[in-house]
């Protein structure tokens, strides 16, 4: 038996997406790849007036930078951690 989120399609979640970054909401990566990837007029076809095409697209390249951002944040190296035990003497 398949999950809700497997029974939803992707043109669905991509959907989901430009609704969310229309009110300025966040999206996931693979979903912005895909917004990417649509031109206006594409956008204007899924229904969306020119305005709202536009706040997508500035709102789908603030994520995109917001998670190239947190990417390059993320520590290149693992985390060590140096104990000193304390010895009587």
């Amino acid at each position: 038996m398949k999950s809700k989120s497997q029974n939803v399609s992707a043109g669905d979640k991509r959907a989901a997406a430009i609704n969310s970054l229309q009110y300025g909401g966040r999206a996931m990566s693979s979903e912005l790849r895909e917004i990417a990837d649509m031109s206006v007029i594409d956008l204007l076809g899924a229904g969306l007036t020119l305005e709202q095409a536009e706040t997508v697209i500035k709102m789908a390249a603030i994520e995109i930078s917001r998670l190239a951002e947190e990417s390059r944040m993320i520590p290149k190296v693992p985390g060590v951690e140096v104990k000193f035990d304390k010895r009587k003497k």
